[in-house]
């Protein structure tokens, strides 16, 4: 991928080579960085193919850095509005949103004020093909944080239950442990959802 791209760097066969080598990473920061790189090379306002690529990165953002996401969502913004309403309406604007919150959520957080970081993220939605478990991490951090821990354990016990994710099973555990719940109790409060 990286021959094709050297090989391309100024075409839509180039773009494409940048969306396959980004897929291709595992860790956010890389695809992050890769991202970045991309957008050096294919100018959004030159490429339209990356402008629409862009949008199925900005989950990538959402976990690393939803300010530099959300910056960039905003500067794509317009363009898009003008060439697709529709796909602007169902597809970015949700993104758009989704980052705004978190970023907003963020800013509550680092001023101390947890209750209005969680207020923030419960009105937040995740959009369609994004990742929930960002999101669902960030409100059971902000939840118990704001001193809402069962708020926090019912957050993560219900993702957990629907995906058994685990990094979330540590955190739900973490909870658990907070609101002195044992192993077992975990269990059974996520059959109870199960079923």
């Amino acid at each position: 991928l990286e021959e094709i791209l050297a090989r391309n760097p100024a075409n839509a066969v180039g773009v494409q080579a940048a969306t396959s080598l980004i897929e291709a990473l595992d860790k956010p920061e890389d695809k992050v960085a890769a991202v970045e790189r991309a957008l050096r090379q294919f100018p959004p306002e030159k490429f339209k193919e990356i402008r629409f690529a862009v949008f199925s990165w900005l989950d990538i953002y959402s976990a690393v850095d939803p300010a530099r996401g959300l910056e960039l969502a905003r500067a794509l913004q317009s363009q898009t509005g003008k060439e697709n309403k529709r796909y602007f309406q169902s597809y970015f604007q949700p993104r758009l949103d989704y980052l705004n919150g978190i970023v907003q959520s963020r800013k509550f957080a680092a001023a101390g004020q947890y209750a209005q970081a969680y207020s923030v993220l419960e009105k937040v939605k995740t959009p369609a093909m994004m990742n929930p478990k960002p999101l669902v991490l960030m409100k059971a951090n902000a939840a118990s944080a704001a001193g809402k821990s069962t708020t926090a354990y019912e957050v993560l016990s219900k993702y957990f239950a629907e995906t058994a994710d685990p990094e979330v099973g540590d955190a739900l555990a973490k909870c658990a442990m907070e609101l002195g719940k044992s192993q077992d109790d975990v269990s059974n409060d996520v059959w109870t959802i199960r079923n």
